[in-house]
């Protein structure tokens, strides 16, 4: 029988054995190569993309106006007219008092018209009632010129609550050439 030798050294034990084989010696990494070719990758068809199946969609509904404002004066004088509200009690103008678009009106609201002026120009105003074919505020001037450059806001805060609920026209002129109708409705 072959003779065991016991070894303690710095607490690990290690058995030897007479006449056993000698320990494998060490073999350096194998070395690696690149990859002896590349090939590359075919490019792929471009990709041309299918227009989507038009679907019929419902036009919105416009407003029939009483008249046709003329839009060559329009753009002469205005980038902008437009309605708005305001909450009751704020001022127009800033820092809070820019109107908010609205076309539709309940008696608190407040009735705000804005105007992007880029000639210096008189106007008028009226209310047009359509269904009953009459009016409400007859034409009536605004009292002084409006001036270049300016964003004008007018507001107020009686109007609404003194219509019917209905639909109306809010009209501005520019000497006799009629250059915006704003349909409203009040509810």
């Amino acid at each position: 029988m072959k003779t065991k030798i016991l070894l303690v050294t710095l607490g690990m034990i290690a058995f030897a054995f007479q006449g056993c084989a000698p320990a494998p010696t060490a073999t350096p990494y194998p070395t690696y190569t690149l990859y002896p070719t590349y090939t590359p990758i075919p490019p792929t068809p471009t990709y041309t993309p299918v227009p989507p199946t038009p679907t019929s969609i419902p036009p919105t509904p416009t407003p029939t106006l009483s008249e046709q404002p003329d839009q060559q004066v329009f753009s002469e004088y205005f980038t902008e007219i437009s309605l708005g509200t305001l909450p009751p009690g704020v001022n127009p103008g800033p820092p809070a008092g820019f109107p908010t678009p609205m076309t539709i009106f309940t008696p608190n609201d407040q009735f705000c018209t804005s105007m992007n002026i880029i000639k210096d120009v008189t106007v008028a105003t009226g209310i047009y009632y359509p269904q009953a074919m009459r009016w409400i505020r007859s034409k009536a001037a605004y009292p002084g010129v409006l001036r270049a450059g300016q964003s004008m806001i007018g507001c107020d805060g009686t109007l609404v609550s003194s219509l019917v609920p209905d639909k109306y026209e809010y009209k501005f002129w520019v000497g006799d050439a009629l250059v915006a109708v704003l349909p409203f409705e009040v509810r």
